[in-house]
């Protein structure tokens, strides 16, 4: 998760700050795109990581409960 948020990131900046041209083109479009889709999954990746911080060791107790 802390891969894919940093190295988003960089994309992010680097193509929207130093290499703004590029963004006329349909690939650089893409690419940034792809970097702000991959960027949502890391902070999606660290909720998850959070969850499963805070339910570790609990889960079992109130899984048949949850699950109804």
């Amino acid at each position: 998760a802390v891969l894919a948020v940093l190295g988003n990131v960089t994309v992010i900046v680097y193509r929207v700050i130093w290499d703004r041209s590029v963004l006329r083109t349909g690939y650089g479009l893409f690419v940034t795109n792809l970097g702000i889709s991959d960027f949502i999954m890391g902070v999606y990746l660290f909720i998850i990581a959070g969850a499963d911080y805070y339910y570790r060791d609990v889960y079992v107790l109130y899984d048949k409960n949850w699950r109804e």
